[in-house]
């Protein structure tokens, strides 16, 4: 309050009022939060560090689901309710829609690959499987160099496992879906040691199917990979 009583016209004024907003989300007051939010977009959406101002307060927001899913009853044996993950889901929707304001609303920034990894986090952590499969597949497709890349590509196949295990999707469907992925990931991120997670589930299906069938182990998927992609190239269809 300060800053904006005495500087109005410094280079700050924007981070005060940001900090009104994170006050806001911190005390509760999440319609005010939003309107804050509104009003800081249509006044600085030239700002540089407007994009960051709005990935915090996601993340703000994000905390507080972590936070929520601590307190879930744990173990095994654990009975949930609805009611047990409702400020949780809440949290994480609203971390979403911030997220989503960077991806559809802001110009281009450093922030905006983090947005759609985050939104596609989000979005498996509240049970929106399609959503995050969008914002997964997207972060790979437009950031393939990322560092983050390769766990994007597994948490596709990640995800498509747990649409199969809520009955989304069937365990055959998920299989043909995850071998697809799972291929595409032996073969652009063939170091990432989440190969082998998603490989194992493949080879458990396989197994289960088909006993007779000797499962692969990662070296042969590549090795088959590479030989079929030899083949095109000298077929001249690649």
């Amino acid at each position: 309050q300060q800053v904006l009583d005495e500087w109005p016209e410094s280079e700050y004024v924007c981070n005060a009022k940001a900090g009104f907003i994170k006050a806001d989300i911190h005390d509760g007051y999440d319609e005010a939060a939003m309107t804050g939010v509104d009003n800081l977009m249509a006044e600085y959406m030239e700002n540089t560090g407007l994009p960051h101002a709005v990935f915090s307060f996601g993340e703000q927001y994000w905390d507080l689901a972590q936070s929520e899913k601590r307190k879930l009853p744990k173990g095994r044996l654990a009975v949930r309710t609805k009611g047990d993950s409702e400020k949780m889901v809440y949290y994480y929707s609203e971390a979403l829609s911030l997220w989503e304001r960077i991806i559809n609303q802001l110009p281009e920034s450093q922030n905006l690959s983090t947005a759609y990894r985050m939104a596609a986090e989000a979005s498996r952590s509240m049970g929106e499987h399609e959503t995050a499969l969008q914002y997964f597949k997207a972060f790979v497709e437009k950031w393939p160099e990322d560092n983050y890349a390769g766990h994007c590509q597994f948490m596709v196949c990640s995800t498509y496992q747990s649409m199969a295990g809520k009955g989304i999707i069937t365990e055959e469907e998920a299989y043909k879906l995850m071998k697809n992925e799972y291929e595409k990931m032996v073969r652009d991120y063939p170091e990432n040691p989440q190969c082998r997670t998603v490989h194992a589930y493949i080879n458990d299906y396989e197994i289960n199917h088909n006993p007779v069938k000797v499962p692969l182990t990662v070296e042969e998927v590549i090795k088959m990979i590479e030989s079929d992609e030899n083949s095109q190239v000298k077929g001249g269809t690649k």
